[in-house]
């Protein structure tokens, strides 16, 4: 009697046409996540170090709420004063119990700043196309807003192109 190889037995070349679908289709899935766009990359951008004498009166004025603004936690965290904004929001990725990146969504464009130890901690603040935040972490009253160590990244390039 003559015996056919494994993979032509219909049973198995069924198991091997789905087996072959599956590793496909899981193929492309890790093709399409390493490929998407992760959008503009803050740590890219000029960037700044400021203390709180340095920040501009508005800036300085929003931070001052900071005791009210983290004891509100329906309140936004992120604050867009420039006139004409579209969307202005921002969200956190995380894997597993991890942060991974942040991501702001600002006219129309995606930003995001892998985390690597960094901090850019909330609330953050849109001003003049410059993007405020604090690098302290645990900033809570007055004094600890005075003390604070500050950052900002100038967005005036990538919010002035044109597209998303």
């Amino acid at each position: 009697m003559l015996k056919l190889p494994a993979i032509a037995n219909p049973r198995n070349v069924n198991h091997h046409f789905k087996m072959t679908r599956l590793l496909s289709l899981l193929s492309l899935i890790s093709l399409l996540l390493v490929s998407c766009d992760k959008g503009i990359r803050l740590e890219k951008q000029p960037k700044t170090e400021l203390t709180f004498s340095q920040l501009p009166d508005t800036v300085k004025y929003y931070y001052s709420r900071i005791d009210s603004i983290k004891s509100d936690s329906s309140e936004s965290k992120i604050f867009c004063l420039d006139a004409n904004h579209g969307d202005c929001d921002y969200e956190i990725k995380w894997i597993a119990s991890f942060v991974d990146k942040y991501v702001f969504h600002i006219d129309n464009k995606t930003l995001t700043m892998e985390f690597n130890g960094n901090s850019i901690n909330e609330p953050y603040i849109i001003y003049k196309k410059e993007l405020y935040f604090i690098k302290t972490l645990n900033v809570y009253d007055i004094e600890e807003i005075r003390a604070a160590e500050y950052g900002k990244f100038d967005l005036r390039d990538v919010l002035n192109k044109n597209g998303g």
